[in-house]
Formats: C-alpha cells, sequence, structure tokens
C-alpha cells in the first residue's frame, strides 16, 4: 500500500472512532428532595422536627444509537447529606447496568430494579414524602437486585412481558421473577409473580386509571392469602393535584391513611405536602417539601 493510500486508510479510521465516539449520549441525572418533617412518637415523649433528604440520588445515563439497535449504560447511587453517619447511609448503591435492545427484545445486566419495584411501585401514583411512595406493597420485595439478568420482550409501547434471573451462588436455586404490563392512554395493568427458596409464590397487581381530571391506583400482594394492598385516588386541577390514599395488610393494626397537595411549579420541579394518619395508634406525621428532577 503506497503511503497516501495508508494516510487515507488512517483518516478514514480516524472519522470513523470519532463518529463512533459522537453518537454516544450522555447525560447526569438526579433527584434532590428536600423536607421538614413533623411527627408523633408512637408512645409517649414530645413532638419532634426534623429535616430530611434521603429520597435524593445522582447518576449518569449513556446511549448509543447503532443502525439496529441500542446500548444503553445506567448508573446511579443514592445521597443523603443530612445523614446521620453513625445511623444512616450517606451514600447507596442503586442501579449500575448495561442495556441492549434491539426491536422488540431487551436483555439488562447488572444491578437492577426488581421487577416488583419496576412494575407496581413506579408505576404507581401515591407519596412523595417516603421511600417506595410509602406503599405497604414494598415491604414484601427488595427494590433492587444484585447481578441480575432481565430479558424484555415488547410489543411497542402497549405490552411488555419480563423476566428476571438472580446470579445466587449462596443459593442451589436461581431466584426468578416474571412480569407482564399492558400500558395505555387510559392507564395500566401489571402484574408480577415472583419463585424464591423454600417460598411459596408471591403474586403482584397493579391497577392505574386515568379519568377525567382524576385517577385512581391499586396495587395488592398475595401469598396464599391476601397480604397487603394500597389504593389512592387523585385530582388533578389547573396547578394542583390533590389525593387520598390508604393502605392495609393482613395484620388488622396496620392501616394507615395518607391525603396531601401536589404542586408542579414546573417540568423539573414539584412541591409537596403530606399528611399521613394511623388510626389505630393515632399518630399523626406531616411532611412538606420540594422534589427537583434532572
Amino acid at each position: 500500500m503506497t503511503l497516501i493510500g495508508k494516510r487515507a486508510l488512517i483518516g478514514a479510521s480516524i472519522v470513523l472512532v470519532c463518529g463512533q465516539i459522537s453518537a454516544v449520549e450522555v447525560q447526569p441525572i438526579g433527584q434532590v428532595q428536600a423536607q421538614t418533617d413533623f411527627g408523633e412518637p408512637d408512645s409517649g415523649g414530645e413532638s419532634r422536627w426534623s429535616l430530611a433528604m434521603d429520597q435524593s440520588f445522582v447518576g449518569l445515563a449513556a446511549v448509543e444509537t447503532l443502525e439496529t439497535s441500542a446500548i444503553k449504560a445506567h448508573w446511579q447511587v443514592g445521597i443523603n447529606p443530612l445523614a446521620d453517619s453513625d445511623v444512616d447511609v450517606v451514600l447507596e448503591p442503586q442501579q449500575a447496568f448495561i442495556a441492549w435492545n434491539q426491536g422488540v427484545f431487551g436483555l439488562t445486566v447488572g444491578r437492577l430494579e426488581s421487577l416488583e419495584q419496576s412494575n407496581l411501585i413506579s408505576l404507581s401514583n401515591n407519596l412523595l414524602s417516603l421511600s417506595n411512595k410509602g406503599m405497604s406493597v414494598a415491604s414484601y420485595f427488595e427494590p433492587y437486585e444484585n447481578k441480575a439478568l432481565r430479558l424484555d420482550i415488547g410489543y411497542g409501547q402497549f405490552m411488555t412481558f419480563s423476566g428476571q434471573w438472580v446470579i445466587d451462588e449462596s443459593t442451589s436455586d436461581t431466584p426468578w421473577s416474571i412480569s407482564s404490563v399492558v400500558n395505555t392512554a387510559e392507564g395500566s395493568i401489571s402484574a408480577t409473580y415472583r419463585k424464591a427458596e423454600d417460598e411459596d409464590a408471591f403474586w403482584g397487581t397493579q391497577l392505574t386509571w386515568y379519568g377525567s381530571g382524576n385517577s385512581v391506583t391499586a396495587a395488592w400482594v398475595y401469598q396464599d392469602e391476601l397480604l397487603t394492598w394500597d389504593a389512592s385516588i387523585r385530582t388533578y386541577g389547573q396547578k394542583t393535584q390533590s389525593f387520598l390514599s390508604f393502605s392495609s395488610s393482613n395484620d388488622s393494626s396496620d392501616k394507615r391513611w395518607a391525603a396531601g397537595v401536589q404542586q408542579p411549579l414546573s417540568e423539573s420541579v414539584m412541591n409537596f405536602s403530606e399528611v399521613l394518619w394511623w388510626p389505630d395508634t393515632d399518630k399523626v406525621d406531616w411532611s412538606t417539601g420540594f422534589r427537583l428532577s434532572f
């Protein structure tokens, strides 16, 4: 090959590499939430005031679009600047994964959200002041799973079937779960199934319906019997959203009402004020604050 030919080949390679690099889109992601909490102790003592930022997180998301597929990378860590380092966690790993999508198929590997977190909790409308939206169904599942592999098969944005397996060397059986989600303009419905070692299967269901100026959300978990459920009704005004929700479990003493107002100040900022009441203990908590998403 002549010197001119070699230079042309090198130049073409540089252009190709630069083109591949420029095709990767990287952007920061995150959520900064600050709130003031007022709570009454369960028994005796004095009421308390506190500041909290434990619903905050930061991360990075990258996408490279190829001719017929896309590769995504996601990293996310929870942050709590106001944490007591002797008690709480200042930095908490949440998600770290690589995903490949082609057509109707998607394959994701890494530290992932559990299918219950993705398809029950995330699809429901509920509280902002508590983790997992304050839903009682979240107490039966871990929000994240390490060393996980997920396969998604989707039909556009309408229907998705998912299966997730966890590589756990400490057990002879591989923990796994499956899920299906149907999304429409009127709402969504999802179902999950989880089978773990030495346990009966867990079933989970979520239903959200959007009407004219209001919505209804319900979610429940079943294992031989109904374990727990959450329900919420929400109305949408011109500038505010108000809601009333109820949570209950098979323990008759574990019931909670919640009501509040959430006001979008912009596409990325949400102001909120929420009151929680436990009727069996007559305990009341109140939270107000804002959430900035980017």
